[in-house]
């Protein structure tokens, strides 16, 4: 697999649908957990293409 800005925008596409989804599933712990793994792994792929990807 080639890790490249078009991969991290799917991938970063995905998450947002994903936490959009979460937002309107029944609230739950696992939900809150959910959307807390998704934001942090946003925010950590979003510094990885700041440093790496858009050189």
């Amino acid at each position: 697999m080639i890790i490249n800005k078009e991969y991290f925008e799917q991938l970063t596409c995905f998450l947002s649908e994903s936490n959009d989804y979460m937002h309107d599933a029944k609230n739950c712990v696992e939900k809150i957990n959910i959307i807390t793994k998704i934001n942090e792994l946003l925010f950590w792929l979003q510094m990885y293409q700041d440093n790496y990807l858009d050189e």
